[in-house]
């Protein structure tokens, strides 16, 4: 049976939501490439496209090639994401500052960090939020910073790795809720002794 092309299938969210009783599109044998945008794609969504070959109008059961993307307010593909960060951690240390400490491994032909973003927020939901500061990245490797808050204010963090471009990774999990200690370092305590 002679190879005569592939039909695409696509679905919200992974690979486990392609819907493969309805091609949305088909491509030739000799196509290289394919181009999804003419599709339709809703804003902030997740797609999952896969192919599956064509023989003699005979279908494959398996999947010859998937692609996992994400769109933009806009409905435009945001590109490849930057590798999320690892090991996200926070701690109270004195005078009201938030020391935050994580990772970052990129992989080798994926998108290069140019930076790490650092969201605070009362809730672990920041969604929206702009960056109360950025790290440059200057290799993988550990990274830290320090946040001066308010003495007693509570706050959940987390951490993004962003390209160049604007594209963020995935924000590590939230760490918190942490409460800023506005005391001096070492500052004593004196005890009297009281005697009736």
């Amino acid at each position: 049976m002679p190879f005569t092309g592939y039909r695409i299938y696509r679905g919200l969210g992974s690979i486990c939501d392609v819907d493969f009783s309805t091609p949305v599109a088909t491509a030739p044998a000799s196509a290289s490439s394919v181009q999804l945008e003419a599709l339709g794609h809703a804003p902030s969504h997740r797609y999952a496209y896969a192919l599956r070959a064509v023989a003699d109008d005979i279908e494959e059961d398996g999947v010859s090639c998937w692609v996992q993307f994400e769109t933009d307010a806009q409905g435009l593909y945001v590109g490849p994401r930057p590798p999320g960060v690892l090991g996200l951690a926070g701690q109270a240390i004195s005078n009201a500052r938030v020391r935050l400490t994580w990772s970052c491994l990129t992989p080798a032909g994926g998108p290069a960090v140019a930076e790490f973003t650092v969201y605070h927020g009362p809730s672990p939901q920041m969604s929206g939020a702009q960056p109360a500061l950025t790290v440059p990245f200057t290799r993988d490797g550990e990274y830290s910073c320090t946040l001066t808050l308010a003495h007693g204010q509570t706050r959940y963090f987390h951490v993004a790795a962003r390209t160049a471009g604007g594209v963020e990774s995935r924000p590590a999990r939230p760490v918190g809720p942490i409460v800023a200690i506005g005391l001096p370092p070492n500052q004593g305590v004196t005890l009297t002794d009281v005697v009736p």
